[in-house]
C-alpha cells in the first residue's frame, strides 16, 4: 500500500441484524434512539414502511463510518455526529457534524436482505488539506 493510501484512505464495513432493531425494547428506548440518531433520522426511520430495516441501515452506516474514519486517524465522534441521509436521488450520503472532518470525503453503500443490512464506507482526505503541503 502506498504512503498516500495509508495516510489518506479509510475503509469501514458493518453488518447488522434487522431483528435487533425490531425489538419493542429497542424501538421504545428513548435513551438509545436519542443517543444514536438525530431527530431528522428518526423521523425518516419511523415514516418508513419497515422502520427496523431503516434503523439498522443507518446504524450500520454509522459504524462503518467510524471504522473508515479511524483508518484516517480521526478523532472519536459521537453517534449523532454522523448522520446517514438520503439525497434527492435516493442515494445514501454521510454528513459529519464536526469541523475536524470538513476536508474528508465519504462514500457509502448500503444494502440489505430480509434479515440483515450491510454498510460499506470509503473515507478519503486530501493530502494537501491534511499536511498543508502540495501532493508530490
Amino acid at each position: 500500500m502506498s504512503d498516500f493510501a495509508k495516510e489518506n484512505v479509510g475503509i469501514g464495513v458493518d453488518i447488522e441484524s434487522i431483528k435487533r432493531f425490531e425489538s419493542n425494547r429497542l424501538t421504545n428506548s428513548v435513551s438509545f434512539l436519542s443517543r444514536v440518531y438525530s431527530k431528522e433520522e428518526l423521523a425518516l426511520c419511523f415514516s418508513s414502511p419497515i422502520p427496523a430495516q431503516t434503523l439498522a441501515a443507518k446504524f450500520a452506516g454509522k459504524e462503518a463510518t467510524f471504522k473508515a474514519l479511524s483508518g484516517l486517524g480521526g478523532k472519536k465522534l459521537a453517534f449523532r455526529d454522523i448522520q446517514i441521509v438520503s439525497e434527492s436521488n435516493g442515494l445514501p450520503n454521510v454528513r459529519i457534524l464536526n469541523e475536524n472532518y470538513c476536508n474528508t470525503n465519504i462514500v457509502i453503500s448500503l444494502s440489505h436482505t430480509e434479515d440483515t443490512v450491510i454498510a460499506f464506507v470509503i473515507a478519503t482526505r486530501s493530502r494537501l488539506n491534511h499536511q498543508n503541503s502540495p501532493v508530490s
